[in-house]
């Protein structure tokens, strides 16, 4: 996996824990 790609899916997951936080 290349750097960028793997920071896009960091981000992704940040992004999805951030949502998944806010709602429960």
């Amino acid at each position: 996996v290349t750097g960028a790609a793997s920071m896009a899916l960091l981000e992704e997951l940040m992004a999805t824990a951030a949502i998944l936080g806010r709602t429960g």
